[in-house]
């Protein structure tokens, strides 16, 4: 707000978009940053849509760690399985087959319905993931599917923001 301020004051150019982290499992920015972006304009490009593969479904807890995953090929990952984002990555899993898609397509479906969300950064790491994940684009989903999902992950808005490690380092 005060580089917008300081913009508007002096006659610079302002900021149009920002970036941060934005997702199911992480819904902080819903608290200050949305209504700041809907009020001034600003348009938010979420980073870690997936949580990192959390919303993927890759990670339930019940089987190993998926060869050649986050998790897999960065053992600090794992700092992100813990029991409450694995039991929102069942969840979210369970909505999309009661929708007939998958939770990836489900979860950018629902962050691109998301006020001030101007588009998202996906960080495929195969062509057939970038393919599959472009379904989100023709998801369209009502306002009880979004409810639904609006529910299940409300606990998300006042945890720790998901990429909390990144203001430390």
């Amino acid at each position: 707000m005060k580089a917008l301020g300081t913009s508007e004051l002096k006659g610079y150019v302002r900021y149009i978009s920002t970036q941060t982290s934005y997702s199911l499992a992480d819904r902080t920015p819903e608290l200050e940053l949305v209504p700041l972006c809907l009020d001034q304009g600003v348009g938010i490009i979420p980073y870690f849509p997936l949580a990192g593969g959390i919303l993927t479904g890759k990670y339930n807890g019940e089987q190993a760690v998926p060869s050649g995953s986050r998790a897999d090929t960065d053992p600090s990952f794992n700092r992100f399985l813990l029991e409450h984002n694995i039991h929102l990555g069942r969840q979210v899993s369970e909505k999309a087959a009661e929708h007939g898609c998958s939770p990836s397509v489900l979860s950018l479906a629902w962050l691109l319905a998301r006020p001030a969300v101007s588009t998202v950064i996906v960080g495929a790491t195969r062509t057939e993931q970038l393919e599959h994940n472009l379904q989100s684009l023709d998801l369209k989903l009502t306002s009880d599917m979004m409810a639904e999902l609006d529910q299940l992950s409300d606990s998300f808005r006042h945890r720790e923001p998901f990429a909390t490690y990144r203001l430390s380092e």
